[in-house]
């Protein structure tokens, strides 16, 4: 991939609304264009209740 680009999401590693959510899906939307890769990562403490 000699022009693609790269978006990297932050995503709060504390919240259980739907933000974070939306936020996967954005990013999903964004692997699914050519030429294209996101990537997801969390900032701030990680609740413990949020899946792995």
């Amino acid at each position: 991939m000699e022009n693609s680009k790269t978006f990297i999401i932050p995503v709060p590693g504390d919240s259980l609304t739907g933000g974070p959510e939306a936020l996967h899906q954005l990013a999903r939307e964004i692997n699914d264009l050519p030429d294209c890769q996101a990537f997801i990562h969390y900032t701030g403490r990680k609740d413990p209740r949020v899946a792995e």
